[in-house]
């Protein structure tokens, strides 16, 4: 018999250690990298100011003191947010595949990347490109292969084909 696995407990807090745990963060002592921190946000928002990109929408609200009710409220808010964005990203991959479900998204196998590939001429002479031409970008970072031969007549200068990527990008890497 099959048994199922139980998804992780992703916060052991009950709702009153995240909320003390939320005052605390805000109302928290200073320390040097606080106060750092806060500096390097007045001063982008001081730039902003002046390349006229920062207006106050509300002026009652432009004391922006660690102390004020309002700082506290965003800033416990916004920890908050990290807090359960973090928990969100701790989801198993099975898990993201069933909520993805629920939208009837599902997956499907991987294919290689397709395009057309256009080829210029003068147009004096017959042109041939064989089945299997390499192209690839300036760095050859990404090679397309051609899936069927062109002929290009002389008359014509243009003529187009199908490629595929058959270089999986994982195997171009050069990591060590």
């Amino acid at each position: 018999m099959a048994t199922l696995i139980q998804p992780p407990d992703l916060d052991l807090r009950d709702d009153e250690q995240l909320a003390a745990e939320a005052i605390g963060f805000v109302s928290g002592g200073l320390t040097t990298d606080r106060v750092d921190a806060q500096i390097a946000e007045r001063r982008k928002l001081r730039d902003m100011i002046v390349a006229g990109l920062a207006m106050p929408i509300c002026p009652e609200l432009t004391n922006a003191n660690p102390s004020s009710p309002h700082t506290v409220l965003l800033e416990a808010m916004a920890w908050l947010t990290a807090q359960l964005a973090h928990r969100v990203n701790q989801l198993p991959v099975r898990d993201e595949i069933a909520f993805a479900g629920l939208f009837q998204i599902t997956l499907r196998a991987a294919t290689f990347a397709t395009t057309t590939l256009t080829f210029i001429t003068t147009g004096t002479h017959d042109a041939t490109i064989p089945s299997g031409t390499q192209v690839a970008t300036s760095d050859s970072s990404i090679v397309f292969d051609t899936t069927e031969e062109l002929v290009i007549l002389s008359g014509h200068t243009t003529g187009t084909v199908a490629a595929q990527r058959t270089v999986l990008p994982w195997t171009t890497c050069c990591c060590n």
